[in-house]
């Protein structure tokens, strides 16, 4: 053995651990895939049916405007836990999400940077969704003020928090969760683009979208060309945390503007009604 003195390394540095021990990184299998989601979505629509047909109007009783920030705790809560259980169960880590160690730094870089395709995409799906259905710009409007009246009781001191945590939750489900698991079910292969994988986005878009049909028929279209901008966004990143970033800055944009546009949109309606 050679003499010479070993390297050291600088006190404070950290050394690189292995992934936690009892969990494994690699890609869950078809069967797994399909359980997996088949139980999350299966727990999610039993709790949302439960919220609007029994524990939302006993929520709205006692909290009143605060209801909102329930059900979204409510949500989030749910979904973060019902996906860390099953990663738990089938003893897999949560890189498999897309949650992989990564430079903060450029994570936030790359994350501001796509709010601008998702900007672009949400412009181009309002122009195609007005172009393709006819629909009048009062009735199209008066769908955008009733979805805001959901969201309005926001109050502005709570937009970051929830940006936030909306954020972190619908990314981890859409993105992270459910998009690695249908690209594993349609044998897609677990980074890159290729025509499954195209399947794989549209599919998890599609499912966002509808997960927000409280905001009408053109919301919809929004959230679903949102959502294919994301899905290949952390398709090509090959990570989530860039999409965090990217839906925190959309929603505390959103939200924010919100308390502005609506009562212009509602001065505007009303004016509309009284020349009808």
């Amino acid at each position: 053995m050679s003499d010479a003195p070993q390297p050291q390394m600088p006190a404070g540095l950290p050394i690189a651990r292995p992934v936690d021990a009892g969990l494994t990184a690699p890609e869950p299998s078809r069967g797994s895939a399909f359980v997996q989601i088949t139980v999350v979505f299966g727990l999610l629509i039993v709790w949302l049916n439960a919220y609007f047909l029994w524990l939302g109007e006993w929520l709205h009783q006692r909290l009143a405007d605060h209801e909102i920030y329930a059900h979204i705790l409510g949500n989030g809560v749910l979904t973060l836990l019902f996906v860390s259980v099953l990663l738990r169960a089938y003893r897999q880590h949560p890189a498999t999400l897309g949650l992989g160690r990564a430079s903060p730094a450029q994570l936030i870089g790359w994350g501001l940077l796509g709010i601008i395709p998702c900007y672009v995409a949400n412009i181009v799906s309002v122009a195609t969704y007005l172009s393709l259905s006819g629909a009048d710009l009062l009735d199209v409007a008066d769908e955008k003020v009733g979805a805001m009246d959901a969201l309005s009781p926001i109050r502005p001191g709570w937009v970051v928090p929830v940006a936030v945590f909306v954020g972190v939750y619908e990314e981890v489900l859409f993105r992270g969760f459910l998009l690695s698991r249908l690209r594993i079910l349609l044998r897609a292969g677990s980074r890159g683009f290729n025509a499954r994988a195209g399947a794989a986005i549209v599919l998890s878009a599609a499912v966002f979208g509808i997960a927000h049909g409280y905001q009408g028929g053109l919301g919809i279209v929004q959230t679903f060309a949102v959502g294919l901008v994301l899905c290949a966004w952390a398709t090509w990143r090959g990570e989530i945390w860039s999409c965090i970033v990217a839906h925190v800055g959309i929603d505390v944009i959103g939200l924010f503007a919100l308390q502005y546009i609506k009562p212009m949109m509602d001065e505007v309606l009303r004016a509309a009604s009284k020349t009808a």
